[in-house]
């Protein structure tokens, strides 16, 4: 398999992730505090990116969560 690196935004090349186990304390430890850490992100009004410049509208788009329709 071919990998390759975006040059316009200089990312590393796609890897899948290994997998976790969630079994072990240490592992759903850092996951649920990942998960707090982007539910505090939550709700915050962020740019377009468009060939690397970041660009606000007037328009916007509400974006729900299917599982918890609460959470926009």
């Amino acid at each position: 398999m071919a990998t390759t690196t975006s040059t316009a935004l200089n990312l590393p090349a796609f890897r899948n992730e290994l997998y976790t186990d969630f079994t072990t304390p240490e592992n759903r430890a850092a996951m649920l505090a990942a998960i707090e850490k982007v539910r505090g992100l939550l709700g915050r009004e962020y740019p377009l990116l468009i060939n690397g410049e970041r660009i606000f509208t007037d328009a916007k788009l509400t974006s729900t969560n299917p599982c918890r329709t609460s959470e926009v």
